[in-house]
């Protein structure tokens, strides 16, 4: 799921990543969320999953926010894609 989210394939997950991960999966599943919302969703993730706070989400930190939010995995398998 990692390497789903690592769009551009740094290692790492940027916050821009993750917004067009939520859009996409917006739009798969035909909801509609203003922009704001949008980014108050990457701002939570980021503040929960960048303990580092280097702006990025690398594996380790990856680990520990699946770790505690076993249901990201769930949501990242090919049925919801």
């Amino acid at each position: 799921a990692f390497q789903l989210y690592d769009i551009w394939q740094k290692g790492f997950i940027e916050p821009e990543e993750v917004k067009e991960m939520i859009l996409e999966l917006l739009k798969e599943s035909d909801l509609i969320l203003p922009d704001e919302i949008v980014e108050a969703i990457v701002i939570k993730t980021f503040e929960e999953a960048d303990s580092k706070r280097d702006g990025k989400i690398d594996m380790e930190e990856w680990k520990e926010l699946v770790s505690n939010n076993p249901s990201l995995l769930k949501n990242m398998t090919i049925p919801y894609l």
